[in-house]
């Protein structure tokens, strides 16, 4: 296996996982469960219009804050804002690298659909191993890993704060975002279930090709 190949499916697996963050962390039915499930709303009563605000914020809807937050809490908010700007950017880059990636291969192959069925599997397996592994310690030891996460993405003191003087806290429990973590994991399986599904198909197609070409000769 080349270069190329072991590119593409060490990258198609970051872009499985970007995805699936994109499609939990902006889920307003995740939240609203969420918020009933820890009592967020006893807390906090206008926990879904501050939500909405903090998301249309995040998602550059917005370029304010609600002032329910002190400033503190307010360049917490700003630095997850330039987290997922760069999320995207980065998810931008690896699908038209992957793209390029993927073009460079197949001019050499002529079993196209093949090629892209063994990428496809190759990535599906890999990106299901990774995501086990990440459910695992999610499970057993959720509390270091996302002070590791914080710690990895942010500046130390900006992410700690008070539930009994500060807003964000009783707002986002850390329970949600061990739950948050789930959800991504179970979009992230679900995606790499399909794409490994389809790509074994793709490989199956030409096994039977091979069948039907062996039975005409014969």
């Amino acid at each position: 296996m080349d270069i190329k190949r072991i590119s593409l499916i060490v990258i198609l697996p970051f872009i499985v996982f970007l995805v699936a963050i994109e499609l939990s962390a902006f889920n307003s039915n995740f939240y609203h469960r969420e918020f009933l499930t820890h009592n967020v709303y006893e807390d906090v009563r206008n926990a879904d219009e501050l939500h909405l605000k903090v998301m249309d914020f995040i998602e550059g809807k917005s370029s304010s804050l609600p002032d329910d937050f002190n400033e503190r809490e307010k360049q917490h908010l700003r630095d997850v804002r330039s987290l997922a700007a760069n999320a995207k950017h980065i998810l931008l880059f690896l699908v038209v690298l992957s793209v390029f990636l993927l073009v460079l291969i197949l001019k050499s192959e002529e079993n196209k659909k093949s090629a892209i069925g063994k990428i496809m599997f190759y990535c599906g397996l890999f990106t299901i191993l990774t995501a086990i592994i990440l459910v695992f310690l999610l499970i057993l030891s959720f509390g270091p890993a996302f002070d590791s996460f914080h710690r990895l993405f942010f500046r130390q003191g900006t992410y700690m704060f008070d539930p009994s003087t500060e807003l964000i806290v009783n707002l986002y429990p850390e329970q949600l975002f061990m739950d948050l973590g789930i959800l991504i994991m179970k979009w992230v399986l679900s995606i790499s279930i399909l794409i490994t599904s389809a790509g074994l198909f793709l490989m199956k197609m030409k096994t039977k090709r091979i069948n039907i070409q062996l039975k005409h000769n014969n």
